[in-house]
């Protein structure tokens, strides 16, 4: 009987463990799948995060050195999934020349230092042999022992910004060492007819006779003054008003109160939007030109004075040396019709 009770109690002790045991099955695999959800989750908004910036992400394990990188390789520099290699020195290989042994100092000092956060500049190499220029950020994970063991990164391509900042630099120092005064303005007038001015270069600022302190943020028309009741005025206050271009000609004053003579062309900037930003105007003096051309019309209408003088010279001459001749032509007839009966005379 004693023995019946032991063999009931352990099949019970028994049942209730292996109840016991399914249950922590149970929420074992429930656990896991819930860490497979989340990881499938977080794997699905990490390729949609690459997707939306375009960023090719890699994941780089320091201590075997093992390399992955996402579908960005391929996509964006032109790699088939077959050539890309699995360890850092295919990164390294791929960095221009000029670049790689400044970038590669640059992280590995950032490694020795153990900093959580990398950024670097450089251009990487395509399949087709171009290279485009990249910003690299990476973050760096350590163990326990604070060695690191383990980093990622997002490489942007960033060519057409690198471009875009070559084409306005060349921009830039043409604007800056044009002999021509060159004026930006922005577009507000709804406080002043004229802009103000957020940009001039040196050739303005010579021939105006005004600093930048001067210049800038003020109304264009205080380092230009022009008469406010002239028809240069009122053409270039209209052309403003309705966003077009005009060119003007007009007698303006130094910051000396010199006189002198300008000729320029006012042009609107437009954004992408077609939004009206800002205008741009260059300027060039014109005094001694116009100096130029006033002696030549004064040379002119005293050359015309003087042919009409001529002229009328040339009349005057003309009929009072015709008069005597006249007179001399007649008397001869007059004689040669007498009959002169003197032989000497004859």
């Amino acid at each position: 009987m004693s023995y019946f009770i032991f063999i009931s109690i352990g099949a019970l002790v028994f049942r209730y463990l292996i109840i016991k045991s399914n249950k922590a099955s149970l929420k074992l695999v429930k656990r896991q799948k819930q860490i497979n959800d989340q990881i499938k989750e977080s794997k699905e908004r990490y390729d949609i995060v690459a997707k939306a910036t375009s960023d090719t992400v890699w994941d780089w394990r320091i201590k075997n050195n093992t390399f992955v990188w996402n579908k960005g390789i391929v996509n964006i520099f032109g790699y088939d999934e077959s050539e890309v290699e699995g360890t850092s020195q295919w990164w390294f290989d791929r960095i221009h020349p000029e670049d790689s042994i400044r970038m590669s100092v640059k992280l590995y000092s950032f490694l020795e230092q153990r900093t959580e956060n990398w950024q670097d500049e450089y251009r990487f190499k395509c399949k087709d042999g171009s290279y485009k220029y990249v910003l690299d950020r990476g973050f760096l994970v350590t163990n326990n022992k604070k060695e690191a063991i383990r980093m990622i990164g997002a490489m942007q391509d960033i060519t057409k910004q690198k471009q875009e900042e070559e084409r306005l630099k060349l921009l830039e120092t043409v604007i800056t060492n044009a002999k021509d005064a060159i004026v930006i303005t922005d577009a507000d007038i709804s406080e002043k007819s004229i802009p103000n001015v957020v940009y001039t270069n040196e050739a303005y600022r010579q021939m105006s006779g005004f600093n930048d302190d001067e210049i800038l943020h003020k109304s264009m028309i205080e380092t230009l003054p022009i008469d406010s009741d002239s028809e240069n005025y009122k053409e270039l206050t209209e052309c403003i008003r309705q966003k077009k271009e005009c060119e003007i000609e007009t007698i303006t004053y130094r910051k000396n109160k010199e006189k002198y003579w300008v000729s320029f062309v006012i042009v609107p900037v437009f954004n992408k939007e077609n939004e009206h930003t800002h205008w741009i105007s260059i300027k060039r003096e014109i005094t001694k030109q116009k100096i130029q051309e006033k002696e030549k019309e004064q040379l002119i209408s005293e050359l015309t004075q003087n042919n009409k003088d001529l002229r009328q010279f040339s009349y005057i001459t003309s009929h009072n040396l015709r008069a005597p001749l006249s007179n001399l032509i007649g008397l001869l007839n007059l004689i040669e019709k007498l009959d002169i009966q003197d032989e000497e005379l004859n």
